[in-house]
């Protein structure tokens, strides 16, 4: 086969909620036809090391070298250069899985919730270009603007001494903030670049109190009356599906044309939304909630 030894992977957030499903679709990944591994390198860059436990599982652990990077601020050119030589030295990579962003943005200024979500992640994303990935794929949200304005340099240095933004400044913004980091990622020389966007994200864990106590158990009566984009996406499936696209891509060649694909000189950009993480990786999710037993599954 042409990969005999499986692609390389390179994943930033590892330790998040969206970034520890996918390492573990990364090991769960059955082999080609030709029972060659799907995977056989993998580099972790984050800010935390991820717990060997969770680098031991799945079908496919046996045949991956999992490589870890410690980098405290993925934005500073130390950083980009401590995990390009990581990368470089697991023999660059093929595709790139960005799951980094803020975990409670409505907690910070407007310029700390930029600094994560634009300036790091498009530091990753140069990274990937750096190590000749071929495919790139960014967490974003749906409805992440299209064509965002910058924020300027007045309004990020005016947030800096007005403490929180809280929810309502943060929902303002959010559209714009995402459609920034897309472009970060667009624009980072990665031959393929897929924008992920689901909706809501249903976890494991209750990671903000109430609101999510309270949202996890509504959205299995709201979902099926909402239109299809904006329907809950358990984190699990978006895991499988992230991992199953940079498979379709690399591949064949392929991505996701017919979902707002435009084509860019030598740049595709694709959209992934929750009716393709249930085209790409439905029936495998539904058998792997069945092995894992998850408590309260959501119905796709």
């Amino acid at each position: 086969a042409e990969h005999r030894t499986g692609h390389k992977a390179v994943l930033f957030g590892a330790t998040g909620a969206v970034g520890s499903e996918v390492l573990r679709a990364l090991l769960r990944e059955r082999p080609d036809e030709e029972g060659v591994p799907r995977w056989s390198d993998v580099v972790l860059i984050g800010r935390r090391e991820v717990d060997s436990s969770r680098t031991a599982g799945g079908a496919n652990a046996a045949n991956v070298t999992v490589t870890q990077v410690v980098v405290p601020d993925l934005a500073a050119q130390a950083a980009l250069a401590a995990g390009t030589a990581a990368a470089a030295a697991a023999g660059g990579a093929d595709a790139c899985f960005i799951a980094i962003g803020s975990g409670r943005p409505q907690e910070q200024d407007l310029g700390e919730w930029h600094a994560v979500d634009v300036d790091m992640v498009g530091a990753a994303a140069r990274l990937c270009g750096a190590v000749g990935a071929r495919y790139v794929s960014v967490l974003s949200a749906v409805d992440a603007e299209e064509r965002p304005k910058p924020f300027g340099a007045d309004e990020l240095g005016a947030a800096g001494g007005t403490g929180p933004m809280g929810w309502g400044s943060m929902l303002v913004r959010y559209a714009r903030m995402k459609g920034l980091s897309e472009r970060a990622v667009a624009s980072s020389g990665v031959p393929h670049a897929c924008l992920v966007r689901p909706s809501n994200l249903v976890t494991d864990d209750i990671r903000y109190g109430w609101l999510d106590w309270t949202l996890f158990r509504i959205l299995p009566y709201i979902d099926p009356l909402l239109p299809a984009r904006y329907r809950s996406v358990p984190v699990r499936l978006l895991g499988l599906a992230m991992v199953g696209d940079a498979v379709e891509v690399l591949s064949r060649g392929t991505g996701n044309d017919d979902q707002g694909s435009v084509q860019g000189g030598a740049v595709t950009v694709s959209n992934l939304g929750y009716e393709d993480f249930v085209r790409i990786a439905g029936e495998e999710y539904e058998r792997m909630v069945l092995e894992v037993k998850v408590p309260d599954k959501q119905e796709l």
